[in-house]
């Protein structure tokens, strides 16, 4: 596990992430009550559970399904954020928006979210995974 993204928004739903050497697991996003225990959740989870395991039951996007990785228009706020410096403060990171296709031609959007939290560095992880997919095409 290289990593826990909490509150990211994947389709236009609340999802969190583990970001895995070898993909991405996409797994239902807390409620707005109970958000605030993502990073206990998804840790524990991580922790628990053998990769193969977490993928049967949750969505996952092995990074070898990827043929194509996109950066998108960041939300005008993801924006203003990111130029004032508040994203540091509110997120530990940057604003971020990607699409993926996968074999087959599904498409997935990922990007930050009001509410989007990183547990320790992983927006730097998450942007080398993101630079790493957009070099293959």
């Amino acid at each position: 596990m290289l990593g826990l993204v909490g509150n990211v928004v994947v389709d236009g739903e609340r999802r969190d992430l583990i970001i895995y050497n070898r993909g991405f697991v996409v797994l239902p996003g807390s409620s707005r009550i109970q958000r605030r225990a993502w990073e206990s959740r998804l840790s524990t989870i991580a922790e628990s559970y053998r990769l193969d395991e977490i993928a049967s039951a949750a969505r996952y996007i092995p990074f070898d399904d990827v043929v194509r990785c996109v950066r998108t228009r960041r939300s005008t706020l993801g924006q203003v954020f990111t130029l004032i410096g508040g994203l540091r403060t509110i997120s530990g990171g940057t604003a971020f928006a990607f699409e993926l296709t996968l074999r087959g031609g599904a498409t997935i959007r990922n990007r930050w979210g009001m509410e989007t939290e990183f547990s320790g560095n992983p927006h730097i992880v998450l942007e080398r995974c993101i630079d790493a997919l957009a070099t293959r095409q």
